[in-house]
C-alpha cells in the first residue's frame, strides 16, 4: 500500500549532525510570601498564606486559622492578627537569608507580644526553613494542605494535642 506509513523511514545521512547544546539556565525564583500570625496571651500562631489566597486572610483559610488557634489556646478570648509581606519594598537584599532575617525579627516582635511565661509558638511556613529561630516551635502542614487534605488536618490536631500533654 503506497500510503501506508514506513515501519523504517530511511535515514538522510548527506545532512551533517550537528551537536546541539542547550544551557539550562535555571533562575532561582524570588521569593515572596505572606504570612499571617495570631497573638494570644500564650500563643503565637505564624502560617504562611497559599498563593492562590493573594496575600489575603479570608473564607475557609479565616476559619481554620481561628480553629487552630482555639486550640491552640482554648482560654484566650482574644488573638491580635498581623500580616508579614515579603518582599519588603526598600529593602535592596531580596535573598533568602535576608527574608528569614527579616522575619525572624517580626516573629521575635510579635513572640514578645505573648504574655505567658512560656508561650506555644506554631509555625506552618513551607518556603523558608524557620526552624532556626524557634528551635522549639510546633510544626503544622501548611494551610494548604491543611485546606484540601483531611490526614493533613489529622496530623495538625495530633500535633496540638501532643504539645498540651507535654
Amino acid at each position: 500500500d503506497p500510503k501506508a506509513p514506513e515501519s523504517n523511514p530511511q535515514i538522510d545521512s548527506t545532512l551533517p549532525a550537528e551537536s546541539v547544546e542547550s544551557v539550562a539556565t535555571v533562575e532561582a525564583q524570588p521569593i515572596r510570601l505572606t504570612l499571617v500570625s495570631a497573638v494570644s496571651d500564650d500563643t503565637l500562631l505564624a502560617c504562611e498564606l497559599p498563593e492562590w489566597a493573594g496575600g489575603l486572610l479570608e473564607g475557609r483559610l479565616t476559619g481554620l486559622c481561628s480553629d487552630l488557634m482555639r486550640a491552640l489556646s482554648p482560654m484566650s478570648q482574644e488573638s491580635d492578627w498581623q500580616y508579614f509581606h515579603w518582599p519588603i519594598a526598600g529593602i535592596q537584599d531580596q535573598s533568602e537569608s535576608a527574608a528569614i532575617e527579616a522575619l525572624d525579627a517580626w516573629l521575635h516582635r510579635r513572640w514578645a507580644e505573648t504574655t505567658a511565661q512560656d508561650p506555644t509558638i506554631v509555625l506552618a511556613v513551607s518556603q523558608l526553613d524557620l526552624s532556626s529561630i524557634f528551635a522549639d516551635a510546633l510544626i503544622l502542614p501548611t494551610l494548604d494542605e491543611l485546606a484540601v487534605s483531611a490526614d493533613r488536618k489529622r496530623h495538625a490536631w495530633h500535633v496540638i494535642q501532643g504539645s498540651r500533654r507535654a
